[in-house]
């Protein structure tokens, strides 16, 4: 597929420097990410996030309200233009162009989004408040065989976001083939973490529990996650049973067990901590005491040397857990990975994909009972059967969360993943090699 310019109505300011606000005017349709805008007026934004420029924010030029989010990568090009530059793939006769790359004023680096391909189904409908200026938004997933779907949003009042069917249902044999011809893992194993109660009430969440127990659910489903549900394989503590003794515990347990041919998945639902006198950070557990946190917490710095000192193979670590200060007793759901904490301790063979950016909180749904990011992250698992790569449930979560928690509190959330587009052929649900 080739690539085709669009003529299109531009306005900048070099006020908005840094998060490259562009307002435009798109005179018919055009597909950014999985999203179709109709033709109408719309102001593209990077988001605002100092340790992560490739994020991109829509938003309605008439209403100012977020409309989609969505990842790209870094693009060059040799020479510099004085305008705006938006270039679009070509598409199918009778559908709408796609948005390629843009380029900012006089800059040499832009962002490229990548060309339409194999996608996931989206919900029937987004978030109450999510619609464009030009009207309702057309969702375009692609099934398997490259066909495009066509599913229109509803224009209904605030409900539950409700994921369409699994494209494994019109597919299932092609999806399984494909993915394992790209190779599995031997086995796989998954520890789920959450603490709702523990014994420090000042840590106290209302869905985390649930949130660890209801993904090793669905990773042990045999049509999703494609766990073996047995307790060598599924490793679930909740409450009680998390408390830092029997995390230990249960990493020891696998460690003696996996091989480098394996993946184990790292489930974590609980409160972070911020010592402020000396800058550290810890993961709680049910039995952490914030008088007394290096003995009774784990040191977020050192979490993943502790998994890779003692697993094998491949680590994906989920966080979905908060970042409160032992001096302020901040309580709202929050990022634990912090760019220097990603940075500075991640390997190869460990992926992390955290609930939100740095500088950001995590926000708990009580419409969902889960959190915001564990309630896409649900979704994006299942979504074509278990058969979405770790790229593909990054992009669902980043393009679904941010909406949802803009919609009901008006606040910010970005999940991120660290290190970035590296996970295409890590499939969670492709079936253990035999």
């Amino acid at each position: 597929m080739g690539f085709l310019t669009l003529c299109v109505f531009l306005g900048t300011s070099l006020a908005d420097d840094w998060n490259k606000s562009t307002t435009v005017e798109f005179n018919e349709p055009v597909r950014i990410g999985d999203m179709v805008l109709n033709a109408g007026g719309y102001v593209l934004k990077l988001a605002p996030l100092a340790s992560e420029r490739h994020i991109i924010q829509v938003f309605s030029a008439e209403s100012g309200r977020l409309i989609l989010t969505t990842i790209a990568v870094a693009k060059y090009r040799t020479e510099v233009t004085p305008n705006t530059e938006f270039q679009f793939w070509e598409g199918i006769r009778g559908q709408a162009v796609a948005l390629r790359s843009w380029f900012y004023p006089n800059e040499n680096y832009g962002l490229e989004l990548p060309e339409p391909a194999v996608g996931f189904v989206g919900p029937e409908r987004p978030p109450s408040g999510s619609q464009p200026a030009g009207g309702p938004i057309e969702r375009l997933p692609r099934e398997a065989n490259g066909q495009w779907l066509r599913f229109e949003s509803s224009e209904s009042a605030r409900g539950p976001v409700v994921p369409g069917p699994p494209l494994s249902q019109t597919h299932p044999a092609d999806l399984a083939g494909r993915w394992q011809q790209l190779g599995g893992f031997r086995e796989k194993r998954v520890i789920a973490v959450g603490v709702s109660h523990p014994s420090d009430y000042r840590l106290t969440l209302q869905f985390a529990s649930k949130d660890a127990t209801d993904v090793a659910r669905a990773l042990s489903d045999p049509n999703v996650g494609r766990i073996q549900p047995d307790p060598n394989h599924i490793h679930l503590l909740v409450d009680a049973q998390a408390t830092r003794a029997g995390i230990e515990r249960e990493i020891l347990n696998i460690g003696s067990q996996a091989s480098r041919r394996d993946l184990t998945l790292v489930f974590m639902s609980v409160h972070g901590i911020e010592d402020v006198s000396t800058g550290r950070r810890y993961l709680s557990t049910f039995n952490t005491n914030i008088d007394n946190l290096p003995d009774t917490a784990f040191d977020m710095a050192s979490f993943v040397t502790l998994l890779e000192s003692h697993i094998a193979g491949q680590i994906v670590l989920i966080t979905d857990v908060c970042l409160g200060s032992t001096a302020q007793g901040t309580t709202t759901k929050g990022l634990i990975v912090r760019r220097g904490f990603i940075d500075a301790e991640m390997a190869d063979r460990t992926i992390v994909l955290s609930s939100s950016a740095p500088n950001e909180d995590s926000y708990e749904s009580p419409r969902f009972q889960n959190s915001f990011f564990t309630h896409f992250f649900l979704h994006a698992v299942s979504q074509l059967g278990g058969f979405l790569d770790l790229n593909g449930i990054y992009s669902y979560v980043l393009r679904f969360v941010p909406d949802a928690v803009w919609t009901e509190s008006g606040h910010s959330q970005h999940p991120m993943m660290y290190p970035p587009h590296v996970a295409t052929r890590i499939v969670i649900g492709a079936p253990e090699e035999k």
